[in-house]
């Protein structure tokens, strides 16, 4: 018996959703290998940051010790319209004898110690940055977030969606609740006393799968209270 022709039409309706599928998932793959190779090429470069982005607020700096051990916390703020991701981030610090001591400008920090994996429109967070280095005692620090460079830059409509939760001081687990997988995911965490920064800590997980869960150990720097830390996972694939 010869098919009629809604067996025919659906049949080609799923070849052709399977063509398509596979076209797609072979498109995210180019873009990941993309995106992860710029990030390679540009990451021995020393870090500069000539031009400023206006669409990203440095709202405040907090510099906190504990022994040899120095956090700087950028609280940062997201005025664009559409997802922002690898900024740029410049630290230092002015001394009061006019010198100025660039803290992250090295191509032997990690990508994410000298960029922001990524900011939602209208999103607030706090970004921080670790060290063992010395850092000078002396002097206002300062933070200058520059523009995505032009080889890494995206047009993500929405960010996927992470879920961080801090576990106890010493952790923060993060839940993908997206099917695109994260390979060395940021998590920052900070406790606060009334308005001001007292602790803070980043960690960094190698990689969480699509709808997976993923837990990266945290040390926070300052003074420790009995209060939960903020904590959050910012996306570093995108699609």
């Amino acid at each position: 018996m010869a098919p009629s022709a809604e067996s025919v039409a659906a049949g080609a309706l799923v070849s052709l959703t399977i063509v398509m599928t596979g076209c797609v998932s072979t498109q995210q793959k180019n873009e990941r290998a993309k995106l992860n190779a710029g990030r390679e090429l540009a990451a021995r470069e020393t870090l500069r940051v000539t031009r400023i982005n206006p669409d990203v607020s440095v709202r405040a700096l907090t510099v906190l010790r504990s022994g040899r051990r120095t956090a700087i916390v950028a609280e940062l703020r997201s005025s664009a319209a559409r997802p922002l991701t690898d900024l740029p981030i410049l630290l230092g610090v002015r001394t009061k004898g006019g010198r100025t001591v660039t803290l992250n400008a090295s191509p032997q920090r990690s990508w994410f110690q000298r960029h922001i994996a990524s900011l939602a429109p209208g999103r607030r967070i706090s970004w921080v940055f670790t060290t063992n280095a010395v850092v000078p005692r002396s002097g206002r620090p300062f933070a200058r977030v520059g523009l995505t460079p032009k080889a890494l830059a995206t047009d993500v409509a929405a960010l996927p969606k992470l879920d961080a939760v801090a576990v106890g001081h010493s952790a923060v687990r993060v839940r993908n609740r997206s099917d695109v997988p994260q390979t060395d995911l940021p998590v920052y965490a900070v406790i606060r006393s009334g308005n001001r920064v007292v602790a803070a800590g980043r960690g960094e997980l190698p990689r969480v799968g699509g709808a997976e869960n993923g837990t990266a150990p945290i040390r926070l720097i300052g003074r420790t209270t009995s209060t939960a830390p903020d904590v959050v996972a910012l996306p570093t694939i995108f699609e």
